[in-house]
């Protein structure tokens, strides 16, 4: 299995704590926080790693290399302006055609059983299965709503406190798995285009399904989620993340 990790984005919220760093690259007890994604990736099997760079890409490879130091292929694909999520999938289809592939975000750790997300995804026969995680304030995230065979009926983007976003929800967790068939989907970038908006959103109801895991998950995205990844990630994870390039 292959895994296409998308870390190309800015880090707007991030800059002040990152000063030229892009998220990926964010400091997380001794190594930085992809680190601990790739090593997630490679203790459930996965032996490809396809790093969708943008912002400070160059940084990036020069950390992680090869992929030798976590024991998997890594490989680059480099967008040359900024592509969105989807943007940065599709212009990594090269590297991801063949079969089923995983889709990660560089900036959410979420603990996921990747072998029950694949045999989930392919029992629905599904285009796409989202790994679902659970927080406590829906509001700063796309809601998913979901019926009993697991299909994605309604994808409620970031709702307002009151209008269902207040409270615990199910939002996606940065992790799905994909077949081919996704491509196609996706238009065409520039512009931007988001994979959560402009294509998850529009595949509700016809082949998105989705997983639900309860457990431990973390978005970096803002400082204050940033500075409790610094202290709960090395105690849950240990703090033997670095790379030497």
């Amino acid at each position: 299995m292959r895994a296409a990790i998308l870390c190309g984005g800015l880090g707007t919220r991030l800059q002040a704590r990152l000063p030229g760093k892009p998220k990926a690259l964010a400091p997380i007890g001794d190594g930085v926080f992809l680190d601990y994604v790739l090593r997630l990736l490679r203790r459930f099997g996965v032996e490809e790693a396809i790093l969708c760079t943008g912002y400070k890409g160059e940084a990036i490879r020069e950390h992680v290399g090869g992929g030798k130091e976590v024991a998997m292929r890594v490989r680059y694909s480099e967008e040359k302006e900024a592509l969105g999520t989807g943007g940065a999938v599709k212009n990594a289809q090269s590297l991801l055609s063949g079969g089923p592939f995983f889709i990660c975000n560089g900036d959410t750790l979420l603990d996921v059983d990747f072998g029950r997300l694949l045999a989930a995804h392919r029992r629905a026969k599904a285009i796409a299965t989202l790994a679902l995680a659970r927080v406590q304030d829906g509001s700063r995230y796309g809601n998913v709503q979901t019926v009993a065979d697991g299909e994605v009926k309604e994808w409620v983007e970031k709702p307002e406190s009151g209008k269902g976003g207040a409270g615990t929800a199910w939002i996606y967790g940065g992790i799905c798995v994909a077949e081919p068939r996704l491509f196609e989907l996706i238009p065409a970038a520039p512009p931007a285009v988001s994979l959560e908006r402009d294509v998850f959103r529009k595949l509700a109801g016809h082949g998105l399904f989705a997983e639900r895991f309860p457990g431990f998950f973390l978005d970096i995205g803002v400082p204050e989620d940033y500075e409790r990844a610094r202290k709960v990630i090395p105690e849950r994870y240990g703090c033997d993340g670095a790379h030497s390039g």
